[in-house]
């Protein structure tokens, strides 16, 4: 086949593949699911199989042929500038992470996942742009929702998608991960519904089902954003707006400014001296324990360094106990202490500049509701600035597919 069919084809199927891998199509699960410590394990465990080497070798080649294209033919028109301005701002947030190796404690790993982190946000922004000019956004998002909604009655059918709990968790490894799937290709299956100008007959059945099975997930933080995203649709634009702003505003004062105006004083206040160590099973005794490694060794100002603290050949220092679950514990179980324990206090100030900014250039409706989601999710699990998040996928679409996507290029 020429060079010229093989690029057309990804450009035009390239956004396909990577929602169909990054919501975990081409490596479902159909073994018995997991708990959280066992999850845990395993994500450690995965980072050093095989699965991890396929994982690199797909984002690296995807990078290199996006940005040989954009960069040959599209990189110098004026119509990408505001694209090229927040495609830039995204790779700034791994810039800094990439500047933390200067104090990281495995500055190999840094350097690593820095730039890893860079194929990543590049190869999402540009798949988008390239769906959008080719008329295969809103298509992608709907054939992907059919195969992934497929294999979930598939895993029902062959009796391995509920874990020991009754909790459905389909072909992904727990209930967790498959109301994060669900809810956000449903999400983005409306999103198709409303700016194709194409009614699917099967919209309501899609709605319908999405509402089953994250019901059936018993996800709580899942539940708690179909709910709010159902109520804020049939609301004026300004209270979507107003509620993502409060939201950033006490998640900035909680995770950031409290800390470090007391850091100074007689008594350190952070988020987990109000909540009990059995707090959203067992996240109040993970968030005490990252806190207070950070200030036993000193490391609240300028934390770990990216991708050095959880996920590294050493299990940090408090969590090496040897009959306690937190042993087995492969990330903060939220987002915005993970970036603390990373970067430190002073060193995500501009990780939390660039994501304010970014969030400040929405203008549509469906912005302020769907960056609720990575934002809500965030407190809960490690979402933002993950590669291996579906919520991170999320939070860059959202950025980039108004620049590229509801603009005058058509995305049917």
């Amino acid at each position: 086949m020429h060079i010229n069919s093989i690029l057309i084809n990804i450009q035009k199927y390239g956004f396909f593949v990577i929602l169909l891998y990054c919501f975990e199509i081409s490596s479902p699960n159909f073994d018995p699911k997991m708990m959280l410590m066992e999850l845990d394990l395993d994500a450690v465990l995965d980072k050093t199989s095989g699965s991890s080497q396929f994982k690199q070798v797909f984002w690296i080649l995807g990078f290199f042929v996006y940005a040989f294209m954009y960069v040959t033919k599209d990189f110098t028109k004026l119509e990408n500038l505001s694209f090229n301005k927040v495609l830039a701002a995204l790779t700034m947030l791994a810039g800094v992470c990439f500047i933390s190796a200067l104090w990281s404690q495995y500055p190999s790993f840094t350097i690593k996942r820095s730039i890893f982190q860079i194929l990543f946000i590049t190869t999402i922004s540009l798949s988008i742009y390239y769906a959008c000019k080719t008329n295969m956004f809103y298509k992608s998002i709907q054939y992907s929702t059919y195969v992934i909604f497929t294999m979930i009655v598939i895993s029902i059918i062959l009796g391995v998608a509920f874990n020991d709990q009754g909790s459905l968790a389909g072909f992904y490894n727990n209930k967790n991960a498959l109301g994060a799937s669900v809810l956000i290709i449903t999400a983005l299956y409306y999103l198709s519904q409303e700016f194709s100008g194409e009614k699917s007959k099967f919209a309501l059945p899609v709605y319908f089902l999405a509402c089953v099975f994250i019901l059936l997930s018993g996800s709580k933080t899942n539940i708690a954003l179909i709910v709010i995203a159902s109520c804020l649709i049939y609301l004026p634009a300004y209270f979507s707006r107003y509620l993502l702003y409060a939201s950033l505003s006490v998640i900035l004062f909680a995770f950031l400014l409290m800390p470090l105006a007391t850091f100074y004083s007689s008594e350190l206040i952070v988020i987990s001296d109000f909540v009990t160590d059995d707090f959203i099973t067992g996240r109040g005794e993970i968030w005490a324990t990252i806190y207070y490694d950070l200030v036993h060794f000193n490391k609240l100002m300028f934390g770990y360094g990216y991708g050095s603290y959880f996920g590294v050949a050493e299990i940090p220092y408090f969590f090496d106990q040897e009959f306690s679950f937190i042993r087995f514990i492969s990330s903060a179980h939220n987002g915005y202490i993970e970036i603390t324990t990373q970067l430190g206090l002073l060193a995500s100030i501009p990780v939390y500049i660039i994501f304010s900014y970014l969030i400040f250039l929405s203008k549509y409706k469906f912005q302020y509701i769907l960056f609720l989601f990575p934002i809500i999710h965030n407190i809960t699990e490690s979402s933002l600035l993950r590669n291996d998040s579906i919520y991170w996928l999320l939070f860059i679409l959202v950025v980039v597919y108004p620049f590229v996507g509801l603009r005058h290029i058509n995305c049917r």
